[in-house]
């Protein structure tokens, strides 16, 4: 029975090293060298991943970062955007909102961030029971309305 196993164990040494297999801590069949490229390939690929990962993810950090900084300033800004045509509009100090696009209606403070408050919340009333877009208009009196053609909402916009 050892007589076999050491005759199997040279034959198997004698036909790695004619097939150039078996070598000085080299792998002993074509399996362990299949093993050991697979392994290398995987290592190469989750390398690879990892790098592509840390890339996308500095990038979206950079973008978000960009945006918050965006808002913040919007936020923070004296600036107010026009209800009616988007752009930079101005709050005076007499409580007047004006803007380019011929806007001029009386605003119940000459603080931008609650007149910005105030006219997110008349949007996000509206957006909570209509998915239309609203209209803000002024009247000739001086003063901004909130209009919804699809659900009939019809009131001031500061209040």
């Amino acid at each position: 029975m050892r007589v076999r196993d050491r005759l199997r164990e040279s034959r198997h040494r004698l036909l790695g090293r004619l097939r150039g297999l078996d070598g000085p801590a080299g792998p002993t069949s074509e399996q362990d060298q299949l093993l050991q490229q697979w392994e290398r390939f995987e290592k190469e690929v989750i390398a690879e991943e990892a790098e592509r990962l840390a890339r996308e993810h500095g990038l979206a950090e950079a973008e978000l970062e960009h945006d918050w900084s965006l808002l913040a300033e919007q936020l923070f800004s004296d600036q107010l955007p026009c209800p009616l045509c988007q752009a930079a509009a101005q709050l005076t100090a007499q409580c007047r909102l004006s803007c380019r696009c011929g806007l001029s209606v009386c605003a119940p403070s000459a603080d931008p961030h609650w007149v910005r408050r105030a006219l997110s919340a008349a949007a996000a009333a509206h957006e909570a029971v209509c998915a239309e877009p609203e209209l803000f208009y002024s009247q000739c009196d001086g003063q901004l309305t909130v209009l919804c053609a699809s659900c009939g909402l019809h009131g001031p916009a500061f209040p």
